[in-house]
């Protein structure tokens, strides 16, 4: 078995386990409000420090302009009520023409 294969079996499991510790844990309780709304924020403060760091580089030394029409584009369509798939989709799709043109 290649090293990149076990590698990927074993983040699977990995994933699998925390997966199965939070329901075996709590069973059919529910997490404190103060607990839940964290949980919640979680996922866009990681969303937007990716599209930080992608937008400025690693250091924030290199400012990456081909993202922007994609980026303005998913914002606008995720305020029209687009799914997410189809917003990162447009905006994979329209950064890429744009850095095909540059």
């Amino acid at each position: 078995m290649s090293t990149l294969l076990l590698g990927i079996v074993l983040l699977a499991l990995m994933n699998l386990a925390f997966k199965a510790v939070g329901p075996a844990l709590l069973g059919n309780r529910s997490l404190p409000e103060p607990a839940e709304r964290v949980l919640r924020a979680t996922g866009p403060g990681l969303l937007a420090s990716l599209v930080v760091v992608t937008l400025l580089g690693s250091r924030w030394s290199v400012f990456d302009a081909t993202i922007l029409p994609g980026l303005a584009l998913a914002i606008g369509l995720r305020s029209l009520g687009q799914s997410h798939p189809v917003c990162a989709l447009a905006a994979v799709m329209v950064t890429g023409a744009v850095r095909l043109v540059a």
